[in-house]
Order: C-alpha cells, then structure tokens, then sequence
C-alpha cells in the first residue's frame, strides 16, 4: 500500500550547472501534475510526465527544478549589428542635410550607445549531456518520493487494520445485543396486538402490524453486509497495490449500513455502538482519503 503524501530531493552538481530537484504530492482523486521549471527546460516536461506516470497512480504532484549555471560568462553573447549602426549614421547625416545644420561626425562611443547596435544575449540552453544530467537527478528525487510514499503507506496500512479490527469487535457486540432486541421487540408486538384484538382489526391491517415491527426489530441483514464490506476491505488493504478507491466505496458502504442500524435502533446500549462505530468509520474514511 501506498501513501498519496510525500516528498523527494535531490541536488546534483556538474561542470556546466548546479541542480536542486523537488517533488512534493498530497491527497487528489486523479494523477495532477503541476511543473515549475526554467523556460529553457520546458521541453523536458514530456519526458518527466512519463517517468511520474510510470511511478504514480493519484496525487496531486508539484514538480519544482532549479537551475544555477555555473560559468555565467560563456553564457553571454555580444552581438554587434553593423547594419544597424549604418543606418543610424546615415539617418543622423540626412537630419543634418535636411536642416542645414552641421553636425560633429558621430563616434564610435555614440553608435555603440544606439538602440539595438550592441546587444547582450544569454545563452541558458541546456547540452544533450546536461538534459541526461537533469533526468538523473528528476529520477533520483522521485525515488525519494516513492520510498517516502511507501514508508507513509506501511503505516497507513497498520492504522487501517487496527481500525477495521476495531469495528469487528464492535459489531460482535452489535451482535449480541441484537439478540437482546429482537426478544424486546417481541414483547412489544404481543402488546401493541393485545390492544388492537381489543377493537374488531382487519387482517390486512394485523399483517401490516406485524410485519412492521419485525422488519424493524431485524438488523441480521445489515450485520451480514458490514462483515463484507469489511472482509472486502481487509483483501483490499492487504493486496499488492492496494487501491485507494475501491476502499473509500466500502468504507462509505459501511456508514449506510451502520446508519440503517441505528435508525432501527431503540436501545440506547445499541445507540451508543452506532455512535461508536460511526467515529471508527469516520477515521477510516480520513485515513482511506491518501491511499494510492
């Protein structure tokens, strides 16, 4: 079984950059991937998408990369445009032939200093070898996350057992106490139709009676379908991948049924279990929200 939560890390350096790798996931229905990383690392996303998928089933996962180049310098680019510088001398001669006016000749230091003349460029692009390097270091923090996910589920495991233990025990006592109403239940059949021989009752309407307070005295049948769904869930916690969706159908399954109860319930003894079981279930619900 896994856990939806953890976290991996991880931090590499090479002669061209340093690294800093982050992969947190939490609770989600479906496989949510949210990236952050530098522009010039976008195209890696398909390659990193498939190593998550390949990895996760559900998770709403934040995928964080930082980039430091190590040598910034072999990374600018000081691009000259003599075109550029042309033109703004030949556009600086026509104003002055245009208004008659004699100019100082231009210098070097003045073109330079025009629009678009000198630019500075950064070059950020990563090499073949670099990309093989940062999916080196993608790969080992997301298995960080994926032992984190498993420790996470080990105890998440542990936890779901002890509850489902729990309420076993909890409906054996259900159980027993079932046996204690329906004898109550009895008693009060044969007085309500003590009262009712009284007056001149129709059958259909005697039937109506009886079957009414047995139906409501008879909680055997939910009992039967809490022991499976419960049965149902220990396959499930206990399977190779456990999956987190089947459970939390069972764990809601499990609620119906032990609302059915108490709403048949007339003893407050057997109240008091459903109220019981109830926070159990709860517990479970919360703990069946994470799993994988």
């Amino acid at each position: 079984m896994n856990s939806m939560t953890g976290f991996g890390l991880a931090r590499l350096s090479s002669p061209e950059s340093n690294l800093e790798v982050n992969i947190r996931s939490v609770n989600s229905r479906f496989l949510e991937l949210r990236f952050q990383v530098p522009r010039e690392l976008t195209h890696l996303e398909s390659k990193l998408r498939q190593r998550l998928g390949k990895s996760l089933r559900r998770g709403a996962v934040d995928i964080h990369i930082q980039r430091r180049v190590v040598d910034i310098s072999q990374r600018l680019k000081v691009e000259v445009q003599v075109d550029v510088a042309q033109k703004w001398l030949k556009a600086y001669q026509s104003l002055s032939e245009e208004l008659g006016l004699s100019a100082a000749p231009l210098g070097v230091a003045q073109l330079a200093a025009q629009h678009q003349v000198i630019s500075l460029k950064e070059d950020f692009s990563s090499s073949a070898d670099e990309e093989d390097f940062i999916l080196k270091a993608f790969d080992q923090a997301l298995s960080h996350l994926v032992e984190e996910r498993r420790r996470e589920g080990a105890a998440l495991k542990k936890e779901i057992l002890s509850l489902l233990t729990q309420l076993q025990k909890l409906l054996r006592r259900v159980q027993k106490l079932a046996k204690g109403a329906a004898a109550l239940h009895q008693k009060k059949m044969e007085s309500r139709l003590r009262k009712l021989l009284v007056e001149v009752v129709e059958p259909q309407r005697l039937a109506q009676e009886v079957a009414f307070l047995a139906d409501r005295a008879d909680i055997q049948e939910e009992l039967m379908r809490l022991h499976e769904h419960i049965d149902n869930c220990l396959t499930l916690v206990m399977a190779r991948q456990a999956e987190g969706k089947k459970i939390e159908f069972y764990v809601q399954e499990l609620l119906r049924e032990l609302n059915t109860i108490g709403s048949k319930s007339s003893q407050a003894e057997l109240t008091a279990l459903v109220v019981d079981g109830k926070s159990l279930i709860e517990k479970l619900k919360e703990q069946a929200a994470n799993i994988e």
